[in-house]
C-alpha cells in the first residue's frame, strides 16, 4: 500500500512563541483493572 504524504503547514514565529511559553506536564495513573491513563495537564504538577 503506497504512503500518501501531505504537505505540512508552516509554524510561524507567533505559534513558536506560544509553544515555548506553554508549561505542559503529563499525569499518569492506572485504572483499577491495570490500564494506564495518561493525560496532559496545563500548568504542571502542584
Amino acid at each position: 500500500m503506497p504512503i500518501s504524504l501531505k504537505p505540512m503547514g508552516v509554524i510561524t514565529s507567533d505559534m513558536r512563541a506560544i509553544i515555548q511559553a506553554a508549561h505542559l506536564c503529563f499525569a499518569a495513573t492506572v485504572t483499577l483493572d491495570g490500564r494506564p491513563n495518561l493525560s496532559p495537564n496545563r500548568g504542571g504538577a502542584r
